[in-house]
């Protein structure tokens, strides 16, 4: 009996030693699984970092690609707006008085005509001046300000006759 209570001991002892190495097989894999888990963890938070820092320079790049075609945009009507003030010239209107006169080797096909200068060079609008009348006295207004130019020249007080086309007989 000795030796079967031996045997039961050895295999006890056994049975005991497969428990506890399977319970450090368990802890060192639980372990592991930890170190994975969390090297998991870093590596999907860079990733979402970098995804983040890799949207934010599109969206840069798109905003510096819109500014740039805003600034293209903005230089080509800067050109546009040279080369028509190229085709005028300041002249007198009165002593003192000037404005935009249409330079004679740019006419073309176009009448003779005066801009009002600050639409023209600070707002960028092509304001053809009007003839107006205050009292005796011709002004040119610009349809944009409003600005009324004396031109220091007077309406003719001589009377015309009028000319009524015939009606026929009465």
């Amino acid at each position: 009996m000795d030796m079967i209570s031996a045997l039961a001991s050895m295999r006890a002892l056994i049975d005991f030693t497969k428990v506890a190495v399977a319970a450090r097989d368990d802890h060192q894999i639980a372990q592991v699984e930890q170190r994975l888990t969390r090297v998991l963890l870093d590596v999907t938070s860079a990733g979402l970092e970098l995804q983040q820092k890799v949207q934010a320079g599109i969206d840069t790049e798109r905003a510096l690609k819109d500014r740039v075609r805003e600034l293209e945009e903005q230089v080509a009507d800067l050109v546009k707006r040279a080369a028509e003030r190229e085709r005028y010239k300041l002249a007198p209107l009165s002593e003192d008085v000037f404005a935009l006169a249409l330079k004679e080797e740019c006419a073309g096909t176009d009448p003779h005509h005066h801009l009002c200068q600050p639409c023209m060079d600070n707002r960028g609008k092509k304001a053809t001046l009007q003839r107006k009348t205050k009292g005796f006295m011709i002004y040119l207004t610009c349809p944009e300000c409003s600005y009324d130019y004396p031109t220091g020249k007077g309406v003719s007080t001589q009377r015309q006759p009028l000319n009524y086309p015939s009606m026929g007989r009465f």
